[in-house]
């Protein structure tokens, strides 16, 4: 029994040895070393597949860039290229003076509506302006004719203002004429200067008129202001201001 037993033990183990056991890689020395160097190769292909990655795009930037600069420096010389616009020459023209005429003994004109102030303002009127003296029996009236270039003082602009109208002789009859340029920059602001005036008066008579003139050099735009006063028959005394329209004149 002994030796029966001995001899398949024998057995066995012959075919043990035969055929031994299959072993998992991991459980083989050799496999694992193999398994490691995979895993070592796997992590430095990724790396460099990384690194790869970002020194792409590290290059890609300095190419952009100087595209960019190219195109901004051929935008540059293209522009500096292109031939310079001629300034236009400045204007020599010079401006059509109005006629010389002068108005002063021309026909009164049409009374204007006074303002609530009691003072006229024709700078849209078509016509010379002229108010009424505060209401009187005579018919007094302010005139204040077109400013205009002077027939008896060529070279100059003159203004005449009256104080006329009356339908019988007036104890005393005065006329304060004033010509007025606008300065300032209109339409923005304006303001009126005066540049000349004349004074003159009457006694015993119907009408009495004043000039005021002078040369502002260049082209400006003028108006007349008169202001008128008289002592009627009555003792009392009547006033009223009346303004012409604007001219355009040159001189």
């Amino acid at each position: 029994a002994t030796v029966g037993a001995d001899a398949r033990s024998d057995r066995e183990r012959a075919v043990d040895q035969a055929n031994p056991p299959a072993r998992s890689p991991a459980s083989s020395p050799t496999g694992g070393v193999r398994q490691a160097l995979d895993r070592t190769r796997e992590r430095e292909r990724m790396s460099e597949a990384a690194a790869g990655g970002a020194k792409g795009e590290e290059m890609k930037r300095p190419v952009a860039r100087t595209i960019l600069a190219a195109v901004l420096a051929q935008s540059l010389i293209t522009v500096l290229a292109l031939p310079a616009t001629a300034a236009a020459p400045p204007s020599t023209a010079q401006p059509v003076p109005r006629p010389t005429i002068d108005v002063s003994d021309g026909p009164d004109a049409a009374p204007l509506t006074p303002e609530p102030d009691g003072v006229i303002s024709a700078e849209d009127a078509t016509v010379d302006a002229s108010l009424p003296l505060t209401p009187n029996p005579w018919g007094c009236f302010s005139k204040t004719d077109y400013p205009h270039l002077s027939s008896h003082q060529p070279g100059t602009i003159n203004v005449v203002g009256w104080t006329r109208g009356c339908s019988a002789p007036q104890p005393t009859l005065t006329v304060h004429v004033e010509l007025q340029v606008r300065r300032g920059p209109y339409p923005l602001f304006w303001w009126w200067e005066t540049i000349a005036t004349g004074i003159n008066g009457c006694q015993n008579c119907t009408q009495v008129k004043a000039n005021a003139g002078t040369c502002d050099p260049g082209q400006h735009v003028y108006r007349g202001k008169t202001y008128s006063s008289m002592t009627g028959l009555d003792g009392q005394t009547y006033s009223a201001t009346s303004y012409s329209q604007q001219a355009t004149l040159y001189c």
